[in-house]
């Protein structure tokens, strides 16, 4: 079976990036003893741990089918994913329609039965996040970080038989899997007969709301509080007067992109 997964405890100030996309969804079908859960958009906006817990909660004893097209996201919210999906004593069978990468990649390897569409993609790499300090606190961020990647290699490689050394590298070079890659390397056990959905894209642009202006701060190493105080004054302004806060925010957001695209070997 393949084990639980266990994340270091964060440093206090880190936080994953986690990105909006177009038309995210997070829902549940039941019906006689069909239930499907789609996580459709990025990991820790809808799809959080409480949604699947409530969806597991209600779907109750009945097998599940999660339909899976996500860029990935928070690293915890999807590790709490896995395990609440792998404790699902009726079993659940995974189908990746357009992508499963990142934090997504590790939900999709709890699926009993791992399913990909002909066009689809795994995509496995190191985990990333924004940190803000001193030399300190970037060496505990990387200390960190290592240990994230060392859990994650290890349920890879539990899923699919390959090395942990093997799965490590793949990680290192940020790797993109086809559905014949994904079934040859033990990522996925069949390959589905149809074409699967467009891979979810993210979207650019300023804050839509207070709430999204807060995880904007969040995202560049503000803490809850600061980040909280800060949207709460700057809001106002940036909705009756300019946009230039809200333009900064953006400009902000999409440096912290650039640096993670720039980061990529």
């Amino acid at each position: 079976m393949i084990p639980q997964i266990r994340l270091p405890d964060p440093p206090k100030g880190f936080a994953f990036n986690v990105e909006r996309v177009e038309s995210p969804r997070f829902d549940v079908r039941v019906a006689g003893n069909a239930a499907v859960i789609s996580i459709l958009g990025v990991i820790g906006d809808q799809a959080t741990a409480a949604s699947v817990s409530a969806a597991l909660k209600q779907i109750g004893s009945k097998p599940v089918r999660l339909e899976l097209n996500s860029i990935g996201g928070d690293y915890f919210e999807g590790s709490a994913i896995f395990n609440l999906l792998r404790q699902h004593a009726a079993g659940v069978t995974v189908q990746v329609l357009g992508i499963a990468a990142s934090a997504a990649s590790l939900i999709a390897m709890a699926g009993r039965r791992i399913e990909i569409a002909k066009n689809a993609q795994i995509m496995v790499h190191r985990a990333w996040l924004v940190a803000a300090g001193n030399t300190a606190t970037m060496t505990e961020a990387a200390e960190f970080l290592a240990r994230v990647d060392q859990a994650l290699a290890e349920v890879y490689a539990a899923r699919t038989g390959q090395a942990v050394t093997k799965i490590a590298a793949m990680m290192a070079v940020e790797t993109y899997l086809t559905a014949s890659e994904s079934v040859a390397l033990g990522f996925a056990d069949k390959m589905l007969a149809v074409d699967g959905q467009p891979a979810v894209k993210a979207l650019a642009g300023g804050p839509r709301d207070l709430r999204d202006m807060e995880a904007s701060f969040r995202r560049v190493g503000f803490s809850r509080a600061e980040a909280k105080r800060v949207a709460e004054s700057a809001w106002p302004v940036t909705h009756r007067e300019s946009p230039e806060l809200s333009n900064l925010v953006a400009r902000i957001t999409q440096a912290t992109n650039d640096l993670r695209k720039g980061s990529a070997p």
